[in-house]
């Protein structure tokens, strides 16, 4: 049985259009981009976890017989973007209708396995074996503002090895706040813990940082002092954390029904606004977190993806209602990526589900994208279709797109040469770079 639709939300969707979501902040459309420079770029990665049914929004493969194809759904185009539409998505048409211009879709991309725990890892690094890191964490180590939390981990996964150090993970219930003022430990299960007061920590840590500061000032020629003006920065770096944390602990944007992460959201915006993150990861479960993971009862997928746009309609809304960094706004200067680990089998199975599938479909939104467009495509047997990673234009000579075609595409977003990170001559996709 599908399950109930948020009533307030269709109806400010239907009645009153995308704008109204938000309320003040979503008044304000998108207004003359700013430029800004690739190596100060932003990242806000969304996961929809479980795997996605491609064919519910993004591949409109209705001439397709081997392909269950929804009922009722129809094969649309808004500036640019096919995608499927359905009486019971209006924020995926609203999305396209207010972001078409900046938004291309990646169809037909292989991820190479069906496991869960191995499509994230392969969507993320490119390699199934453990050590790789991940490209929010690559981008993040090549902040060039040099970032508190160079990748803000709100839920979902990473995958870091040389840039572990970058990965900060603050939980959905203020537990960054919690540890910095060390009342995460009157949570521990063991004996309670006897906490020094404010005060005197602040007595010692202004003792600690005099002393250090005098050593570091008068210590003989030929004494290496960097640990002292390591010391000294970290501590500056921690004062500025603490005051930055409340920042990080925000109240919802909306009233939560089910399965929402305006929360998470709405502390994903303020550290990209605040320059203290350079990439934000953010997991979206489905309704109730019931998960993109339709084995039996693939009409959930529907229910997800407008869930699922519902927030992204208010992201980009959010984004251009905020300043950014150069001038314009924060949109300007933020990428958005939309992905799942993997798609789901063309056909229904027995249960009314669908099972894994290789080939998967992603979202790039935003700043430095070359928007307006669908890049690659799904052949007749339902896998990715080759193209001209230049043009992004079909054709039998080109290359099969791998998930790491996306990951280098992403680096040079970002200005990282992907060539240190990525071997095999995989190149961006040349056709989603603005």
């Amino acid at each position: 049985m599908r399950p109930p639709p948020s009533p307030s939300r269709r109806a400010l969707l239907r009645g009153l259009g995308a704008a109204s979501l938000l309320g003040p902040a979503a008044l304000h459309g998108p207004q003359a981009r700013a430029s800004v420079s690739a190596s100060r770029r932003r990242f806000l990665f969304f996961l929809c976890r479980g795997g996605w049914d491609t064919t519910t929004v993004f591949a409109p493969l209705f001439d397709n017989s081997l392909v269950d194809m929804e009922f009722d759904a129809t094969a649309a185009e808004v500036g640019g973007i096919s995608f499927v539409d359905h009486a019971e998505r209006p924020a995926v048409r609203a999305f396209f209708e207010a972001n078409a211009s900046r938004t291309a879709v990646l169809n037909g991309f292989e991820v190479r396995s069906i496991t869960h725990e191995r499509c994230l890892r392969l969507l993320y690094t490119g390699e199934g074996e453990v050590g790789a890191d991940g490209w929010p964490e690559i981008l993040a180590g090549h902040a060039a503002d040099q970032p508190l939390l160079p990748h803000l981990v709100l839920s979902g996964p990473s995958f870091a090895s040389r840039y572990r150090s970058g990965v900060v993970r603050t939980g959905t219930n203020g537990q960054l706040s919690a540890l910095l003022d060390g009342s995460a430990l009157d949570a521990s299960d063991q004996a309670p813990a006897d906490r020094l007061s404010q005060a005197t920590r602040d007595q010692l840590e202004a003792a600690l940082s005099s002393r250090v500061a005098d050593w570091t000032a008068t210590a003989p020629a030929g004494v290496p002092t960097s640990m002292g003006g390591a010391h000294m920065d970290a501590l500056d770096r921690l004062a500025e954390l603490r005051r930055s944390s409340a920042l990080l602990d925000a109240e919802p944007l909306y009233p939560l029904v089910c399965g929402e992460v305006w929360d998470q959201v709405a502390t994903a915006l303020t550290a990209l606004e605040e320059g203290l993150s350079r990439c934000v990861s953010v997991t979206f479960d489905g309704w109730c977190a019931n998960g993109f993971d339709t084995h039996a009862g693939n009409a959930f997928q529907s229910v997800h993806f407008d869930l699922a746009f519902e927030h992204l309609v208010g992201i980009m809304e959010e984004l251009d209602a905020r300043p950014g960094q150069a001038g314009g706004s924060l949109a300007d200067e933020t990428t958005v990526v939309v992905l799942s680990e993997m798609g789901r089998h063309p056909q229904l199975n027995s249960l009314g589900g669908r099972d894994h599938w290789t080939t998967t479909s992603a979202m790039l939104v935003g700043s430095g994208v070359a928007g307006g467009q669908v890049v690659g495509g799904y052949d007749d047997e339902v896998v990715g279709a080759p193209n001209e990673l230049s043009t992004g234009e079909l054709t039998s000579g080109g290359t099969r797109l791998l998930s790491r075609h996306l990951g280098p595409t992403l680096l040079a977003l970002g200005a990282v040469d992907p060539g240190g990170f990525v071997g095999g001559g995989i190149e961006p996709i040349g056709a989603l770079l603005d």
